[in-house]
């Protein structure tokens, strides 16, 4: 009886730091759902340092995703304006673990918020150096050499992630090119190229037209197609085929001005002409995918105007392939 009374208080006497080893693991993990979820959308709430002064970042001193926990609470002194604080909290976040850049990366943050130029662009380039593959790090990356004017750096940068696929880097990147070179012709192909790649995605598709047209172009032509749609809409269709001419020639990148051309030349007699214009486009012009089939389309509606059947059976038989609802009905109705 005594030696299972002895036993019994030597297992409460082990147990009971596990239990407290349970609870402090317990009570971070429902605070770092908070901390992991802010961080990660950049919308940092200030109720969530109610928590701070009853937290104990000692255990576990790093996180569920092995982001240190004094790296989290940085980013809230930091956003306090008490900038002593936030870096004593990424040292000893380094600490804990020293082969996460993250801490670099919030040190760039703070210097470039402060204006200190040097240890913005010492960290900003440690923490891409180190970890290329984190979209943070190259936004920062790539503004430091901006602001160092190194275009060959921010290049070859580029060129150890032009495989990614997240779209921010890529439009980063053409950004902060077109901010720091004059003479773009050598780079046009290659702007081009990455055009191509993400072709579905407007904002790097946009970005680059900025970059091989010019800003202003691009504005101006987006109003002059809109105007244009405005008067098809109206059914004044030879206004409106003026100022889609007028769209592709201030961005000569963007086939839907072409296709919309072509349409009203058709419309108006004049499918040859058109012809031209959708050889062109299939050929030449960068498409997204999902876009593929109307230009086919319009090109077999323009040689049945023609009276070119074989011609317009190919193209409207292709056509039919990319899914183009319209091509259905006029191969049905001619080519069968």
């Amino acid at each position: 009886m005594k030696e299972k009374k002895i036993f019994n208080i030597a297992l409460i006497v082990f147990l009971l730091p596990t239990l407290y080893i349970n609870f402090l693991v317990f009570s971070s993990y429902k605070i770092q759902k908070f901390l992991l979820t802010e961080f990660n959308s950049g919308n940092f709430q200030e109720s969530t340092t109610a928590y701070f002064d009853n937290f104990n970042t000692d255990f576990p001193n790093i996180g569920v995703t092995t982001i240190p926990i004094d790296h989290f609470l940085s980013k809230y002194y930091f956003l306090a304006e008490d900038y002593e604080k936030a870096l004593k909290l990424i040292e000893s976040g380094n600490k804990a673990n020293p082969y996460l850049k993250s801490g670099s990366l919030l040190k760039a943050e703070i210097f470039d918020h402060l204006g200190v130029i040097d240890s913005f662009n010492f960290y900003s380039k440690d923490a891409f150096n180190k970890m290329p593959r984190t979209p943070r790090h190259f936004v920062l990356y790539s503004k430091s050499m901006v602001g160092q004017k190194k275009p060959l750096e921010l290049i070859s940068a580029y060129k150890r992630i032009q495989n990614e696929k997240t779209p921010d880097y890529h439009y980063v990147f053409i950004t902060s090119l077109g901010e720091l070179v004059k003479e773009k012709d050598s780079l046009k192909e290659f702007i081009k190229s990455i055009k191509y790649k993400f072709s579905n995605d407007q904002l790097v598709k946009l970005t680059a037209d900025y970059f091989l047209y010019g800003q202003k172009n691009i504005e101006e032509s987006i109003i002059n197609s809109n105007r244009a749609k405005e008067l098809y809409a109206a059914s004044n269709f030879t206004e409106s085929l003026s100022y889609f001419q007028k769209a592709s020639k201030l961005n000569p990148g963007d086939y839907t001005n072409f296709e919309n051309t072509a349409m009203l030349m058709i419309e108006l007699q004049q499918p040859q002409k058109s012809i031209n214009i959708l050889k062109n486009v299939v050929d030449s012009m960068i498409r997204p995918k999902k876009d593929y089939g109307k230009s086919e389309y319009l090109l077999g509606y323009a040689y049945l105007n023609l009276n070119k059947k074989d011609s317009a059976c190919y193209f409207l038989s292709k056509s039919t392939k990319y899914n183009f609802k319209g091509a259905f009905k006029l191969k049905a109705k001619n080519c069968y």
